[in-house]
């Protein structure tokens, strides 16, 4: 049995042009072309044989002397089909017939289309349906102009039948009112036990096709033409070219928007982000020293996240501290239980190695988990901030790297390269404040080594990715350059970034360093290092279907250092290593070839909360396969 064509497309969207070329062979071209172009899965044309059509004459219904006169105008012979068919072929879109006699499906099959079309005019016409089930080829039958018992016969005699098909649900005028529409009979369609249901639209518009869609219609066959001012009741019914590709992302986006059939709910990659900012901490009101009863009486709560939240205070309310806190600062679970004693790896120890940090728990997460390397993240606020003495001890015996804020002053994503020329200069301003500030923290510690600056140059934009952007990597590697000159003791790595990026509570499109063939080009062009995410690379390669074993090893060379995190889909960082089987051998690659010029951090999505406990269970995963 053949398989199911229609399977290929999620939904599978038919341009139905019929006889909307009006008899010209260019114009069928035009419209498959423009179709292909647009993202359908098929065009579809109304075949019929010129005998048949072209020499009946007589007396008739008005109705069917109308039909007549617009077959008559629009007509194209077998010879014409052949070389539509032919360029169909050529740019590589399927192309197939609704057959409207015995004759055009024998040129048909000579032609061999991979499927066939019974218009609801032939729905009730078991001498054409008997001869197509013939051919063994799937079948979709519109259902229009037809009742429920002729429905049901029809399902009745195909199930005796060894045929795949599929039925339309389709009201035949044109155009066809919405109120009689009835798109929930696609849900009687769908309960009729048929292997598979759609929606063949003579309406206006695309409301009616997206709401198909989004209960459950897995073919959508749609009218294009033109011009809606040419002549025959399809075209008034039909989309237009400038209509083609919005119709067709739209169907895509319904289906993406309705998920997959967990009906749990599940939180989502941006919700994990906007949960940690916006969810509520414990803070404590006053001074309190070690040994006093934290109450209701000395708490509050505000967005953080990352301590105790209000649900867990009940586990604590009056229990003894076991060591001081200030007012507003966040009460978490270290204030009451005394943390462990620090975290060793010594399988890791060959490599360099560490974590990511910020100032504020540098201390914390250094002293406790014990790695040769710290990656320090910045925030806008931190480049503000030149107090290092606290932090002299620490960066004697760890080696130090950076990571450059993503989002500057006034909610500004970081963007060198824009074409809006106020966040261009912002984003230089806000970079050369960060370099001064490394500089400072440089020259304080008495450094010797570069010091690695990872940032994200995602050239981002707003509602759709822009492919214009792509052109954009010599200037930002000019970019590089500059800052590079003006501190010499900076390594600025451009990090591998995912193709769809969570900045500002929301995703936006990344438009650099994102695929992983433009990221190879890239480094090979301008001979330049950078930061190998490996999270983001899994979710890019699922995004582009690129093989991410391929690319990661590929770009292992030109990568000084390396975040290594596991990752789901195409938006979802940041997962436990353990959780992402695929990366293994390419870890297991990392940690049997030692390399102490090449640094890697793991960063697990808020690995630093209960005093780094995320982190060290992804390094002690990392012992385990070294």
């Amino acid at each position: 049995m053949n398989k199911i064509p229609w399977n290929e497309g999620n939904p599978y969207i038919i341009a139905e042009i019929g006889l909307n070329h009006n008899g010209s062979i260019s114009d069928a071209k035009k419209l498959c072309y423009l179709a292909k172009e647009a993202g359908f899965n098929a065009v579809k044309f109304q075949l019929r044989s010129k005998n048949l059509f072209l020499d009946i004459y007589g007396s008739r219904d008005i109705g069917s002397e109308i039909v007549d006169d617009y077959i008559r105008k629009t007509f194209i012979d077998f010879d014409g089909y052949k070389i539509i068919w032919d360029y169909c072929k050529s740019i590589k879109i399927t192309c197939f017939f609704s057959v409207w006699d015995l004759e055009a499906l024998e040129f048909a099959e000579v032609l061999n289309p991979i499927l066939y079309k019974v218009a609801s005019a032939d729905m009730n016409n078991p001498i054409l349906i008997e001869k197509i089930i013939e051919t063994k080829k799937p079948i979709i039958f519109s259902t229009g102009m037809a009742n429920e018992i002729e429905i049901d016969n029809l399902i009745n005699y195909l199930s005796g039948k060894n045929i795949i098909y599929a039925l339309l649900h389709c009201h035949s005028a044109y155009p066809a009112p919405i109120h009689h529409l009835n798109l929930n009979y696609i849900n009687n369609l769908k309960n009729k036990n048929i292997i598979d249901v759609g929606y063949s639209s003579h309406d206006l518009g695309d409301l009616a096709c997206i709401s198909a869609v989004a209960i459950g219609s897995k073919i959508i066959e749609k009218h294009i033409t033109l011009s809606r001012k040419s002549y025959g009741n399809d075209h008034a019914v039909s989309l237009e070219p400038r209509e083609f590709k919005d119709f067709v992302r739209k169907l895509r986006d319904t289906v993406i928007m309705l998920g997959g059939k967990n009906y749990q709910r599940v939180i989502g990659p941006g919700e994990k982000a906007n949960r940690i900012s916006l969810s509520k901490t414990l803070i404590v009101k006053k001074d309190l020293a070690k040994g006093d009863k934290v109450s209701y009486s000395n708490i509050d709560f505000y967005p953080s996240g990352e301590g105790l939240s209000p649900a867990q205070f009940k586990d604590f309310a009056n229990k003894k501290l076991i060591k001081n806190i200030k007012s507003g600062n966040i009460l978490s679970k270290d204030f009451f239980i005394k943390e462990e004693n620090f975290k060793v790896f010594n399988k890791l120890e060959s490599h360099l190695f560490g974590i990511p940090v910020r100032y504020r728990d540098i201390n914390l997460l250094g002293n406790r988990i014990k790695t040769n390397y710290l990656e320090i993240h910045m925030s806008m606020n931190d480049i503000n901030n030149n107090q290092f003495t606290e932090l002299k001890n620490i960066v004697k015996t760890k080696k130090i790297g950076f990571h450059a804020p993503d989002i500057y002053e006034g909610n500004l994503v970081f963007d060198p390269t824009s074409k809006n020329k106020e966040n261009a200069f912002n984003s230089n301003k806000g970079f050369q404040k960060l370099c001064d500030h490394i500089k400072v923290f440089y020259e304080e510690m008495n450094l010797s080594y570069k010091v690695n600056c990872v940032t994200s140059f995602s050239s981002y934009s707003e509602n759709h990715h822009d492919d214009s952007r792509k052109n954009e990597y010599k200037l930002i590697n000019d970019f590089i350059n500059k800052f590079e000159k003006q501190y010499s003791f900076l390594n600025i790595l451009p990090q591998t970034l995912p193709a769809l990026a969570w900045y500002l509570g929301g995703q936006r499109f990344v438009n650099t360093f994102a695929h992983p063939k433009e990221i190879f080009n890239f480094c090979k062009q301008f001979n330049r290092p950078i930061c190998l995410d490996i999270s983001h690379l899994f979710m890019a390669c699922n995004f582009y279907n690129e093989d991410f074993h391929k690319w990661s090893f590929k770009i292992l060379p030109y990568a000084k250092h390396l975040h290594l995190a596991g990752a789901n889909g195409i938006d979802d960082e940041g997962l436990s290593l353990e959780e992402s089987p695929i990366m293994v051998e390419f870890l297991k690659f990392i940690l049997q070839n030692s390399n102490k010029k090449r640094s890697f951090i793991v960063e697990t999505w808020q690995g630093h909360l209960n005093s780094g406990d995320g982190f060290v269970n992804d390094l002690d995963y990392l012992e385990q396969l070294s």
